[in-house]
């Protein structure tokens, strides 16, 4: 608020779903931001959603502290990571932070999917409907979850977050 105030610049404020705590704490603050925005999950519906994920996931698998990639972009992760978020940033690096967590005190050379099945179970997140733990199950159990299904035909699907959105955009008209 000060720095709004003495510097007369506009600012846009960026953040998680935890972000918006602070404007729910701070009237004064909120007042000072008029066109809350909420981003549209990551799709995976069509090929152009699916390559955006997968370009943002390979993009946080390269910011990881570890000796070598784990390969979030490959098959094999991106349909886990959907089901266990339907999308959603926020749920998305909560749990690659905590698998993260997991993988330095292990000293392991990246993320595996043995990191993110704890992640998951200890802190699944707020908008996932996965029926399982995406990422100690059968990618071909994960494949037929009716959250993936969902996905794939352009439905998004997450607990109370979809009514809270204010504005619509995709992160396709972002990237």
């Amino acid at each position: 608020k000060v720095l709004i105030i003495e510097t007369q610049i506009p600012v846009i404020v960026v953040g998680t779903g935890h972000a918006e705590s602070v404007f729910q704490a701070d009237s004064e603050v909120s007042r000072r931001f008029q066109a809350p925005m909420r981003i549209q999950p990551f799709m995976i519906d069509n090929k152009d959603n699916t390559d955006v994920y997968r370009k943002f996931l390979a993009e946080v698998d390269k910011l990881l502290p570890f000796e070598r990639h784990s390969e979030f972009a490959s098959n094999n992760y991106v349909l886990r990571f959907h089901a266990a978020s339907n999308g959603y940033i926020d749920d998305i690096m909560r749990m690659v932070r905590l698998a993260g967590d997991y993988a330095i005190e292990e000293e392991a050379t990246h993320i595996g999917l043995a990191h993110l099945a704890e992640a998951f179970e200890r802190s699944p997140g707020e908008n996932h409907t996965a029926t399982g733990n995406p990422f100690n199950s059968p990618i071909e159990k994960v494949e037929s979850w009716k959250c993936i299904q969902d996905a794939i035909n352009g439905k998004i699907t997450s607990a109370e977050s979809i009514n809270k959105m204010v504005y619509k955009k995709s992160f396709k008209d972002i990237f």
